[in-house]
C-alpha cells in the first residue's frame, strides 16, 4: 500500500502502528515506534521512498539482550539490513546514510518487557515516486 501522509511543512511524521506495511514517498520527516512505551509481540514495517538519504536518531530505547535477540529495530535497503545491523539497547546509535531510492524501518519485539521506544529523523535528497500496483 503507498500513502501520502499528511506533512507538516516539508516533513512527514509517521509511527510504526498506524503506518505498518506501507509505503511513503517523502524528502523528509520523522519515524516513531508509535506507542510511548511499546508494546509486546509486534512486527512492524514501514518504507521511505526517498533518495539518498541520512538517517538520526532522536531517542533510543529497545530492550536490550546479546545480539539483539529480544527487541530491535533494523533498517534495510533491497531486503538486506544495513550496518549496523540489529540496534537494541539505550545508546543512541549514530547517523545512518542510506544509498539509494528506498529504505525500510523494521521494529520487532518479544512477549515480555517493553521500552520507551525510537524516534528516528530522516532527510532525503529527493522523494522517489510511489510504484504504482494498480494494472494499466
Amino acid at each position: 500500500t503507498t500513502a501520502t501522509p499528511a506533512a507538516t511543512g516539508d516533513k512527514v511524521e509517521l509511527d510504526m502502528r498506524t503506518h505498518d506495511g506501507q509505503t511513503v514517498a517523502a524528502v523528509a520527516g520523522t519515524i516513531t515506534d508509535g506507542y510511548g512505551t511499546y508494546l509486546n509481540g509486534l512486527d512492524h514495517s514501514l518504507t521511505v521512498r526517498g533518495t539518498d538519504c541520512v538517517l538520526t536518531w532522536k531517542t533510543f530505547n529497545v530492550e536490550y539482550g546479546g545480539s539483539c535477540r529480544y527487541d530491535w529495530v533494523a533498517i534495510a535497503v533491497d531486503g538486506e539490513v544495513t550496518e549496523p545491523g540489529y540496534l537494541c539497547g539505550s545508546s543512541l546509535p549514530g547517523p545512518i546514510e542510506v544509498q539509494g531510492d528506498s529504505f525500510t524501518v523494521a521494529f520487532h519485539t518479544d512477549t515480555s518487557s517493553t521500552r520507551a521506544g525510537f524516534e528516528l529523523e530522516f532527510v532525503c535528497s529527493a522523494h522517489s515516486n510511489p510504484v504504482s500496483t494498480t494494472p494499466p
